[in-house]
């Protein structure tokens, strides 16, 4: 076991905790380490690694593999200062061949979580994402809303709307929440790779449910999978500038919206409403377009090749 203080110091991070699940986030602008007790494995960066690993956390203790510093020499930023991102890819990519669906989380009967305050996650989602759909089409992009108003839209069909339309890249916008109310950051979820999260399962589904071709699907599957993580980790890049919040890191998610897409597709958590801090700067109309602003960098990163 490993001091969690000693161990954070040495790698340069920041190490914050997650009482309702004793997650352990180790984050900085050398990008972030993700303990989780409840997996095997340690995640760095973007990376799972050590996949045989117990993790193991006590009050001030880690377990940590052998090699693991060594590792995330390899797979973090070098310490020290970085460039800032830039605000905007060159202006020479075609931004009109792309098709982007923006999907606000929950809406109409289901409000999603509820804040310390009692507003709803459904509202900040919708907010947020109107505005980076605005953001993309003044690039040129086209967006497609799966909803533009306060509706309930079923999982498969968010879902769904990209894959009929052929979209590149399929974000889904959300807030997340937690039984302690000093949980914060942002996170990006891409889908599992567990049993009947398979290429040829999802394609299964989709092909059912979109009347697409099977075969077809599983190719675009199999094409598209390392592009999941290529577009969490362009969002969560450009999102470190945007926010003080740590970077929770890039985690795998049994969410339906992730399982029925066939292009790329990412599920953001914007930060916790549980968190009283949080909530209030996520209702804040310049924080979300600060927030969209760093999202639609990073999906058009990701588009452009970046």
């Amino acid at each position: 076991m490993t001091a969690i203080s000693g161990l954070a110091q040495q790698l340069n991070l920041t190490a914050s905790r997650d009482a309702a699940s004793n997650m352990l986030v180790l984050s900085g602008e050398r990008g972030t380490v993700v303990f989780n007790p409840h997996l095997r494995g340690v995640v760095i960066g973007d990376k799972v690694c050590f996949r045989g690993h117990r993790v193991i956390i006590t009050q001030d203790q880690v377990s940590v593999p052998p090699g693991f510093v060594a590792e995330c020499e390899r797979q973090l930023r070098p310490a020290g200062p970085r460039p800032a991102p830039e605000a905007r890819p060159p202006a020479s990519v075609a931004w009109g061949r792309f098709h982007v669906v923006i999907d606000a989380g929950h809406g109409g009967r289901d409000p999603g979580a509820i804040g310390v305050s009692g507003r709803y996650e459904k509202a900040v989602n919708l907010a947020t994402a109107q505005l980076v759909a605005a953001k993309l089409r003044a690039r040129g992009v086209r967006v497609t809303m799966t909803r533009s108003d306060d509706r309930f839209i079923e999982l498969n069909d968010r879902a769904a709307t990209g894959n009929r339309a052929r979209a590149d890249a399929f974000v889904s916008i959300h807030a997340d929440s937690s039984e302690s109310r000093s949980a914060f950051g942002y996170a990006a979820y891409v889908v599992h790779t567990k049993n009947g999260y398979s290429d040829s399962d999802r394609a299964g589904k989709i092909a059912r449910e979109c009347g697409l071709d099977f075969y077809a699907c599983k190719s675009t599957l199999a094409r598209n999978r390392a592009g999941n993580m290529r577009l969490a980790s362009a969002v969560r890049t450009h999102m470190r500038g945007a926010t003080s919040s740590p970077d929770r890191g890039t985690r795998l998610g049994a969410l339906r919206v992730l399982e029925r897409s066939l292009c790329p597709a990412v599920l953001i958590e914007l930060g916790f409403l549980s968190n009283p801090m949080e909530e209030s700067r996520l209702f804040q109309p310049d924080y979300q377009d600060r927030l969209a602003s760093a999202i639609s960098d990073g999906i058009a990163a990701f588009l452009s090749g970046g």
